[in-house]
């Protein structure tokens, strides 16, 4: 999950063999985030340990 503007039809793209994972903590309650677990609420970053 990098930088998919790049990727068009033809290109070369290569499984990770991994599952989409985000860290889990207390500290997501109430955030609002993206897809990729980053914060979009204004609120700075999520510090998880889980």
């Amino acid at each position: 999950m990098g930088d998919g503007l790049m990727i068009q039809e033809g290109s070369s793209v290569k499984a990770t063999g991994r599952i989409a994972q985000i860290p889990v903590s207390e500290a997501y309650l109430g955030r609002v985030i993206h897809a990729l677990a980053k914060p979009i609420d204004g609120r700075g970053e999520i510090l998880a340990s889980e």
